[in-house]
């Protein structure tokens, strides 16, 4: 019953507001979310911290982007990190680039990016499905750059047969 409650408020901005003004957690979740989509992205993350600090993954993989939106990738990489660990495909996506480009903070390591690229693809992320295809026919990244490591021949099974999978659906 309360996620109906959710989802018919959840376009009353005002009601959320007032709703989360006085406690109301989910409300709160809510709204930082509308935020987020609305692009502000400062309100988006002080109302969606409490919820990324508390281990919730969607909510760390959303503040990971206000924080890149803000310029501080260094810190996005830690709730991306976490909310991946924690199975969100989109932070796993996030993660690629992390890896394969390196810096802020993180070493490029190809093999690693290859492992969240597969991650997200698995967890139904559009582009990753794309770029791992890509990415097992011509060893290149769609940035152009060669692959620099082993392509494991597990991880290209695993992903055709769940292409199968997918186009049988």
């Amino acid at each position: 019953m309360k996620e109906i409650i959710k989802e018919m408020l959840f376009d009353d901005i005002e009601l959320l507001e007032k709703l989360a003004a006085n406690g109301d957690e989910d409300a709160a979740f809510c709204l930082g979310y509308r935020r987020y989509m609305n692009g502000d992205f400062d309100e988006a993350q002080e109302l969606l911290l409490p919820f990324a600090n508390e281990g919730e993954a969607e909510a760390q993989y959303y503040v990971g982007c206000c924080l890149v939106e803000d310029g501080r990738e260094d810190e996005a990489y830690r709730y991306f990190l976490l909310s991946g660990m924690k199975g969100n495909a989109d932070s796993a996506y996030m993660l690629v680039n992390y890896y394969h480009y390196g810096g802020d903070g993180v070493e490029k390591d190809d093999e690693e990016a290859l492992r969240w690229l597969k991650a997200a693809a698995d967890g139904g992320v559009y582009y990753a499905c794309l770029e791992l295809a890509d990415l097992t026919d011509t060893f290149l990244w769609d940035d152009g750059e060669e692959f620099e490591g082993e392509i494991p021949t597990d991880i290209i099974s695993d992903y055709y047969r769940e292409l199968a999978k997918r186009r049988e659906n």
